[in-house]
């Protein structure tokens, strides 16, 4: 039973609901008794084409399924690509913003170290501005940073987005072979089923026509006999008139 890993599994084989793999095969015919190779050997040629044909049967539905799939995988990464498209514009915007101000607050600070002296407040203000413009820097780098990031995940999506529609062109022309294929299989069997028809009814004209002419053989011959029998037999000699007989007799 360890084999099988369950016993619904094992019923499912038994009852025809599930096709056993090989191993599976050679435990249930065995334990049926079967141990000739040949026997085996058989079932197993059977057991491999009936797994075929359920795969080629399968085979549409297995592809229409897949290309529903990258349909919606697609949808999802275009939506997800319109979303990183927009952060990343939002994100580029702010980062003018923020580089225009760290350029606004170097310029002023250049200017106030110019014009600083030993005493006075400017000292202080410098300080200050370097402040501000050391958070801007800072700020710049994280935008900087979380843009790369977005560009890089939106370049990804793009990549994907693109292997998938090759993915799913394929799978269309796969469908579309299979269909091709379907078609091709059905003409040639009306075809088929067209010609056995004609055959059929070639054969039935043919034996009415061999009917009739037996029919007709047959009618020939009895006419032929009927012809030779005539005039084999004598003419029968005719009825002589009442008058003629009268006088016969009063002679």
């Amino acid at each position: 039973m360890a084999l099988f890993g369950s016993k619904s599994t094992l019923s499912d084989i038994v009852n025809g609901r599930r096709l056993p793999r090989k191993a599976h095969l050679y435990v249930i015919l065995r334990r049926c008794g079967v141990t000739d190779d040949a026997v085996l050997s058989a079932w197993e040629d059977a057991r491999r084409a009936v797994e075929t044909l359920e795969r080629v049967s399968t085979l549409p539905n297995v592809l229409s399924a897949r290309e529903e799939e990258l349909g919606e995988k697609i949808s999802e990464l275009q939506s997800t690509v319109e979303s990183l498209t927009s952060s990343e514009h939002t994100l580029r915007e702010e980062l003018a913003r923020e580089r225009a101000k760290a350029e606004s607050l170097e310029q002023e600070l250049r200017r106030l170290r110019g014009e600083y002296r030993p005493t006075g407040d400017p000292n202080d203000r410098i300080a200050e501005l370097e402040a501000l413009l050391k958070r801007e820097r800072a700020l710049v780098d994280q935008l900087r940073t979380e843009l790369q990031r977005i560009v890089r995940e939106r370049r990804h999506a793009e990549v994907t987005i693109e292997l998938l529609l090759a993915e799913r062109h394929d799978t269309q022309v796969a469908i579309s072979l299979e269909d091709a294929a379907d078609l091709q299989f059905t003409r040639a069997e009306y075809e088929r089923r067209e010609k056995e028809d004609a055959a059929r009814e070639l054969g039935k004209l043919r034996r009415e026509v061999a009917e009739l002419r037996d029919l007709l053989t047959t009618y020939q011959a009895a006419q032929h006999d009927e012809r030779q029998t005539t005039s084999a037999a004598p003419l029968p000699l005719p009825e002589p008139r009442r008058g003629w007989w009268r006088r016969l007799m009063g002679r």
